[in-house]
């Protein structure tokens, strides 16, 4: 359950500390109007609840508004006038209003803004600077080709996954425990204590809490299971210098029916390189598809970019 307690501001006229938000008006030393601007929460030890406070009370009654006020007010703390009663007085002119206070000019924080703008600025300087390229000869010297072929057997191997994960077709030998994830489970709360300025020159004071979490591991089946499977073995390349290109010659145990020890050829890759010279006799070598690759020919020659800082060739400059 939530609690009220008063406010504070201080007199900024005769510097009397510690009023009361809601019951003070106004100052009951000098009769100068609250400022709501300048009321603040009370340190912990010094909260009043909206009830007893050394300037509340009913020991006088103030002839001008019949509130009631402390035998030690001089002034009414909700019309400000003086409480001698003695006298009827103009509450605008004869209540002196306090000399204002110059505001404080606030200090100017250095931004950020002006260093980040300049490194961005930087990186896309730098970027700029790797992307220029200059145009230079190059003569073609000779080519290359590599082909490869993959095998594959069909073959009994071990594998290791969780449960829910062993393929339909393996037969799990064995499963341990082990930690697959983690979860957040409650772990308590922290409970703090929240102000709400009811802007009457009251607060409410209410405990917020939040739940705390932490994180404890889920295990789950680790299992080793056994499954028949096409598995590459072997890879056979062939490489050559010449146009022609050749597949690599396999020997492989084919079945006509799937069996165990069974082979057959699997993924096939193929490269084809050019290699060239610049003005400065410096190689470099570029791939191409197959069909592009024989149409260049030895000590054929072209202008290509390279890069200014890196001093690499971009194949795709050569037309």
């Amino acid at each position: 359950m939530s609690k009220t307690y008063e406010m504070m501001w201080d007199c900024s006229y005769c510097d009397t500390k510690k009023l009361l938000g809601k019951s003070h008006k106004h100052c009951p030393n000098c009769g100068t109007a609250q400022d709501p601007t300048k009321r603040y929460f009370p340190p912990e030890e010094e909260k009043v609840a909206v009830e007893d406070h050394e300037f509340v009370g009913a020991d006088k009654v103030c002839p001008y508004c019949d509130a009631p006020n402390s035998a030690i007010a001089t002034y009414c703390t909700e019309c400000a006038g003086p409480l001698d009663g003695s006298q009827e007085v103009n509450l605008v002119s004869d209540i002196p209003e306090p000399t204002p206070q110059p505001s404080a000019t606030p200090e100017k924080k250095s931004s950020k803004l002006p260093w980040i703008i300049g490194f961005f600025v930087i990186l896309v300087g730098i970027f700029a600077l790797f992307q220029m390229t200059e145009e230079r000869p190059v003569t073609v010297v000779s080519h290359s080709w590599e082909r490869s072929i993959e095998i594959e057997q069909y073959k009994l191997v071990t594998d290791k996954d969780w449960k829910d994960k062993v393929p339909s077709k393996g037969n799990i030998r064995s499963c341990t425990d082990k930690e697959r994830t983690t979860e957040e489970v409650p772990d308590g709360e922290t409970c703090t204590t929240v102000k709400n300025d009811n802007g009457d020159g009251t607060y409410n004071e209410s405990e917020k809490c939040t739940t705390n979490y932490k994180k404890v591991p889920v295990y789950d089946d680790w299992c080793t299971y056994e499954i028949k499977k096409w598995t590459t073995v072997n890879t056979e390349k062939e490489i050559g210098t010449n146009l022609e290109p050749a597949w690599p010659t396999t020997a492989i145990r084919e079945c006509s029916m799937t069996a165990l020890g069974c082979e057959r050829e699997g993924k096939k890759t193929d490269t084809y390189t050019v290699h060239m010279k610049d003005d400065n006799n410096k190689n470099h070598t570029c791939t191409f598809p197959e069909t592009q690759w024989k149409s260049i020919k030895v000590n054929d020659t072209q202008t290509m970019e390279f890069g200014q800082i890196t001093g690499n060739i971009d194949c795709g400059s050569w037309k």
